[in-house]
């Protein structure tokens, strides 16, 4: 580095062959704006990852309804939910487990009222009656009625998920169970066991299997006439006769 005198100011001359010392730039907005949209994307927000199962079993479940086991593709579910065949065998590993976790998905969404239903106020009529209207509706949705089939026609295929169907009715059940228990410790209701109990009202309820043979779905009033006719019936066995209803 030489120092020339110019006209009284010191100017300073970088020496051949010196390295300059680079000038340093400012980042502009659009060029940070590009840089974060280069970088890796983080872990996906817990939303993006319900909504991507939600829209997964959904699409799943609605082709196994329409297509049967045999029938339904693991390529056109993948490609209606928006993933892909290879995201599919890595999470699940095989059709037969997706259908495991779409059952599962579909079993899941069946009596989500039923808590609501008998830990309201009311006589012992008025909330099995509640009761026994939310286990109707559910069960005889027009999606719920679909899945009930599917199982059951695919239940040698596959008694594990039919085993579980039955499984889970103890934990989906087991609101109305906890009301009847309290029920028969006051004196107020008798039987033998409660889950025995709750798994004949929720059977009778929903219609056993007239659901499966009627394909046309029965009016409200229809189902409003049914429901009380099943509280009223098991009452008369369940009603301790020196207690009042309530």
């Amino acid at each position: 580095m030489s120092v020339i005198l110019n006209g009284g100011k010191r100017t300073q001359r970088a020496r051949p062959g010196a390295a300059s010392k680079p000038t340093e730039r400012r980042a502009t907005p659009v060029a940070a704006s590009t840089a974060a949209a280069r970088r890796k994307p983080g872990r996906p927000a817990a939303h993006t990852i319900d909504q991507y199962r939600e829209r997964l079993m959904g699409t799943a479940l609605e082709t196994f309804l329409s297509k049967g086991f045999e029938g339904a593709s693991l390529n056109a579910i993948a490609r209606i939910s928006g993933t892909s065949r290879d995201t599919l065998y890595r999470q699940y590993g095989s059709k037969e487990e997706l259908f495991r976790a779409a059952t599962g998905y579909g079993l899941a969404r069946l009596a989500e009222h039923l808590r609501v239903a008998v830990t309201t106020t009311g006589t012992v009529q008025e909330v099995l009656l509640r009761a026994a209207t939310e286990i109707n509706n559910d069960m005889s949705a027009p999606k719920a009625v679909p899945v009930l089939r599917l199982i059951i026609a695919e239940a040698h295929r596959f008694p594990d998920v039919a085993h579980r169907m039955f499984q889970d009715s103890r934990v989906s059940l087991a609101p109305l169970v906890e009301y009847l228990e309290a029920q028969r410790a006051s004196g107020v209701l008798a039987f033998d066991d409660a889950f025995e109990a709750a798994f004949m009202l929720s059977t009778l309820a929903f219609g056993g299997v007239r659901i499966f043979l009627e394909f046309a779905s029965p009016s409200a009033q229809e189902k409003a006439r049914w429901t009380a006719q099943v509280v009223k019936s098991l009452l008369k066995g369940w009603m301790v006769t020196n207690r009042a209803p309530g």
